[in-house]
């Protein structure tokens, strides 16, 4: 799991924080410049200098984003910039958009198809910048983060922490199981294996089995346990927390329980989740040190693959948000399967199969 710092609160200070930081990655900490003053047309450019070793001057165009009202950075936002950004005088060689939203991935792929036509028309290249590649510049440099965190202040003695499964600040490995091996048919009386049965790509959870006294657990799908702790010196109020699986994962469910294992479950506590996008509510604030806790089942894809979720916190006056980067790697288990037919023309040539392995417990 990324370290993660607040998104700055305004516009000006998101512009402020992006002078200070490419001042440093273009080694002209005392020559970079913004452009104009406000109000003032700025053909796309709010920063501008030329890189140490570089001849040419490059600009760079600050989006802040709302994390409230979920604002992201669009392709009209990027042309409009773009057009702009070919009035300016001289003529760019590079031109960097840095925004606070979110990584999006069609939108860098846009980025990329975007490149190649100005190349091909001897025009800027376009690079984009999300928040989580500006934190990532941030924290690599000593001076611009004090500035960001003590400086400028902008997380306002506040904090927030989470851990799934009990892991924190690194990667969450997730290990589905199921079982695979070769279907042949034969003659019996009756069939007791019906291949038909594993063709649903989304499995239910939980169900009856061996009758009442049973319970059937399909072992591909994970628990996570998230933990939520406010690890800073200010009450969270107002808040709630929201994580998007996107869709890498085949399906997400919740638990319905009270979960407690030694944090603090309250009855007004809530689990929404809607297309893959698991929204967490508590009424009551989190106060330091404090910790709220909830589970959640996801299924990954039957396949080996690293992705990352994306979460985020909105309080009242405090947000923030941070990627946790998942590696699926599915436990296989050989067992060859047996199908009783009833007819000799029903038999087919033996094939491989694969199935969530199947775990039943009293």
């Amino acid at each position: 799991m990324k370290k993660q710092l607040p998104k700055p609160e305004y516009w000006q200070d998101f512009e402020d924080l992006c002078k200070n930081l490419w001042g440093q990655l273009w080694g002209i900490p005392l020559k970079i410049k913004k452009n104009g003053r406000s109000g003032q047309s700025q053909d796309g450019v709010d920063i501008y200098g030329v890189p140490k070793g570089q001849i040419d001057f490059w600009g760079i165009q600050c989006k802040g984003k709302d994390s409230y009202t979920n604002a992201e950075l669009t392709v009209k936002e990027i042309n409009v910039e773009v057009e702009r950004a070919k009035n300016f005088k001289p003529k760019l060689a590079v031109f960097i958009i840095a925004t606070t939203s979110n990584k999006d991935v069609k939108i860098e792929e846009y980025i990329r198809l975007l490149n190649i036509e100005h190349l091909q028309n001897d025009l800027f290249e376009v690079l984009l910048f999300y928040w989580e590649d500006i934190v990532d510049e941030i924290l690599k440099r000593k001076t611009v983060l004090d500035y960001y965190l003590n400086t400028v202040n902008y997380n306002q003695g506040h904090g927030f922490g989470i851990s799934i499964n009990g892991i924190e600040n690194s990667d969450l490995i997730l290990n589905p199981k199921f079982n695979r091996g070769i279907i042949t048919d034969k003659v019996g009386q009756s069939p007791k294996y019906n291949p038909r049965s594993t063709s649903g790509s989304v499995l239910n959870l939980m169900v009856d089995g061996f009758g009442s006294s049973y319970k059937k657990t399909m072992l591909n799908c994970c628990l996570l346990s998230f933990e939520l702790t406010n690890t800073g010196n200010c009450v969270i109020e107002d808040w709630k927390f929201i994580v998007d699986f996107g869709d890498e994962f085949v399906y997400v469910d919740k638990i319905n329980s009270g979960w407690k294992k030694n944090l603090h479950y309250h009855i007004k506590s809530s689990v929404d989740i809607d297309n893959r996008i698991v929204v967490f509510c508590d009424e009551k604030p989190l106060i330091q040190k404090d910790n709220r806790g909830f589970q959640v089942w996801i299924t990954p894809h039957e396949k080996s693959y690293e992705t990352n979720i994306v979460w985020k916190l909105l309080a009242r006056d405090f947000s923030i948000d941070g990627t946790v980067n998942v590696i699926v790697i599915p436990n296989y288990e050989d067992k060859d399967l047996i199908n009783e037919v009833k007819h000799q023309y029903e038999i087919k040539k033996p094939r491989p199969y694969t199935k969530p392995m199947i775990s039943y417990e009293n």
